[in-house]
C-alpha cells in the first residue's frame, strides 16, 4: 500500500515541476503560463487533500480498520489524478497512474515474439518457411512440420496466448474501472490481432493455413508442398 501511495505522489510531484518548469520558462506564453499555473495549483489541492485525508484515516480510534481505509484512500487518491490527468489532456500521466504503459510493454514483447521472422520471410531468407510467423509454424507443427533446429513454436503460441490474453484483459478492466480508453493503443489493435490468429492457429491449424495465403497460394502449401490437407 505505502508503495503506490508513494509511486502516485511521485507522478503528482514529477508533473507539479513540469509545471513550474514550464511557468519559469520565458519562452511559454502568457495564456499557456496562466494554464501551467492552474495545473500546478490542481494538484497542490490534491496533495493537500490527500494529506488531510491521511492524517485522519491513521488517527482513526478502530485502528482494525485502517488498512482497508488507506486501500481506499490510495484508491480515490488514482481517481483524483486519473480525473485531473483527463481534464487538462495529460495522457502519459494518466497511463502511468493506471500502469498502462508496462502493459503495452509486454503486448509489443509478444507480438514481436510472434513476428520475429516476418521481415525474414518476406526478404526470403533461407532457412524460414512461410510467412515467418511463430503461430503459422506452430499450426504446421499439428500436422508434423519440424523447424530443422528442431524448435518447438507451438510451446510459443501457448504462452503467447496466455500473456496476451492476461495483458487485454488487464486494459480491458483499466478501462472498464476508470474510463481510460485503450481500445486505440496500437498495441491493444495489435495484441487482439496476434491473440485472435494465435488462438486460431492453436485451435483449428487446419482453417488457419488453408485461410491465408503465400506466394500467392494458401500457406499450408509453404509447409507441406505437393502434399493434401487431412
Amino acid at each position: 500500500m505505502a508503495s503506490e501511495e508513494k509511486s502516485l505522489l511521485a507522478k503528482l510531484t514529477d508533473q507539479k515541476k513540469t509545471e513550474q518548469t514550464a511557468i519559469d520558462d520565458v519562452a511559454t506564453p502568457e495564456p499557456g503560463r496562466i494554464d501551467h499555473r492552474a495545473k500546478k495549483a490542481e494538484i497542490e489541492l490534491i496533495e493537500a487533500w490527500f494529506s488531510s485525508e491521511l492524517t485522519a484515516v491513521r488517527a482513526s480510534p478502530d485502528k482494525t480498520k485502517i488498512r482497508a481505509k488507506l486501500t481506499t484512500l490510495v484508491e480515490d487518491l488514482k481517481v483524483k489524478i486519473i480525473g485531473f490527468g483527463q481534464k487538462w489532456h495529460l495522457t502519459d500521466l494518466v497511463y502511468k497512474t493506471v500502469g498502462i504503459p508496462e502493459v503495452q510493454e509486454k503486448i509489443k514483447g509478444q507480438v514481436e515474439h510472434l513476428r520475429k521472422h516476418v521481415a525474414d520471410a518476406r526478404a526470403r531468407k533461407p532457412g524460414v518457411t512461410g510467412d515467418g510467423h511463430s503461430k503459422s509454424a506452430a499450426a504446421a507443427e499439428s500436422f508434423g512440420w519440424m523447424h530443422a533446429s528442431g524448435m518447438q513454436h507451438r510451446t510459443r503460441a501457448v504462452d503467447a496466448e496466455a500473456i496476451l490474453t492476461a495483458a487485454i484483459n488487464t486494459l480491458d478492466g483499466i478501462e472498464k474501472k476508470y474510463g481510460v480508453v485503450v481500445t486505440g493503443l496500437a498495441e491493444y489493435k495489435d495484441g487482439q490481432l496476434e491473440l485472435a490468429d494465435t488462438k486460431l492457429a492453436l485451435t483449428n491449424p487446419k482453417a488457419y493455413l488453408l485461410g491465408r495465403s503465400w506466394d500467392g497460394k494458401p500457406l499450408w502449401d509453404a509447409f507441406f508442398p505437393g502434399v493434401a490437407p487431412p
